[in-house]
């Protein structure tokens, strides 16, 4: 999205992918889909329980796409289309080495077959007709394990494009093009009053009417704002920048919410928005010195009480 002047209202990164960028994440991606690819085959010939699969097929994806990930940080990769194209290729080369791996430990089948993928898919054809797992007296065959198996595929592929965009997609990686370095954080605000209309929020910052904020600021006479408690409902702002120049800065601002059992919820209502010096200095200004107060533990690490 655009300014009426033509300049950019959020980050996106500038697609750049170097010459050594796409090389390393490739054969990293080749590497790790293999050791850990062998390593989740052989947890899955021998695990015993049928639902622990699916948390380890989500484990194996997003440990590749993180590894894959981190060496494209290194090489300073600013390609989100490299970044997601990686990703759902990662999620199928770890299924196939998974795969290889697996049948590699069945009994009849102990070959190691990486540079066969049409022989890995006849064994796979095999393998569906006459079922693979039984669950509660049900051996699934055909139609009904063909669609176990595009679940785990699917589950894979999420888990590494997880991975992959923890350390490289856009939303949470922001690079210095002048200083030729990724961003860091450098200020996070205290829990602040719910916002009451993100939209509205929004189409303000976006005008660069900061001042919208002010009306999230919690006033000293204000009971603490409980980040922890049933029902609670705050704000925070983030601020990324180059930590050599004063050229980038953006600002995110996420509403959370705390359900009744405890679980937090959180809605990103502004981006990246791309945003001037000043702003960071005076966020940080108006919240310096501020402690922000430790949530009350409680159940067995509860402080004793003083009575």
């Amino acid at each position: 999205m655009r300014s009426s002047s033509n300049k950019p209202l959020y980050y996106e990164h500038s697609g750049v992918v170097g010459v050594a960028g796409p090389v390393v994440m490739a054969a990293t991606a080749l590497a790790t889909s293999v050791v850990v690819g062998a390593a989740f085959g052989i947890a899955s010939k021998f695990n015993p329980i049928f639902y622990l699969d699916g948390v380890l097929a989500f484990f194996f994806g997003y440990g590749c796409g993180w590894v894959v990930g981190a060496l494209g940080h290194k090489a300073k990769v600013r390609s989100e289309a490299l970044t997601w194209i990686t990703g759902i290729g990662l999620g199928l080369l770890c299924t196939y080495t998974g795969w290889v791996f697996w049948i590699y430990t069945l009994s009849d089948y102990q070959r190691m077959l990486l540079g066969e993928p049409e022989t890995v898919w006849a064994i796979i054809g095999r393998i569906n007709a006459m079922g693979a797992w039984s669950v509660f007296g049900w051996q699934p065959t055909g139609y009904p394990l063909w669609a176990f198996w595009a679940l785990e595929l699917a589950v894979i592929t999420f888990g590494a494009m997880k991975g992959v965009l923890l350390k490289l997609g856009q939303s949470v990686n922001i690079y210095c093009e002048d200083c030729r370095r990724w961003s860091e954080e450098v200020f996070t605000s205290p829990p602040l009053k719910p916002v009451e209309d993100g939209e509205a929020l929004k189409s303000a910052l976006e005008a660069g009417d900061f001042s919208a904020l002010e009306s999230l600021y919690p006033q000293p006479e204000d009971d603490p704002i409980e980040t922890e408690d049933p029902g609670a409902a705050f704000t925070r702002l983030l601020v990324m920048a180059c930590p050599q120049c004063e050229n980038l800065h953006v600002l995110d601002v996420t509403a959370f919410s705390v359900d009744g059992d405890g679980d937090k919820a959180e809605e990103l209502i502004v981006d990246n928005l791309l945003v001037q010096s000043r702003v960071t200095h005076d966020l940080q200004h108006r919240f310096a010195g501020y402690v922000e107060p430790e949530p009350e533990k409680k159940g067995w690490f509860a402080k004793p009480s003083s009575k």
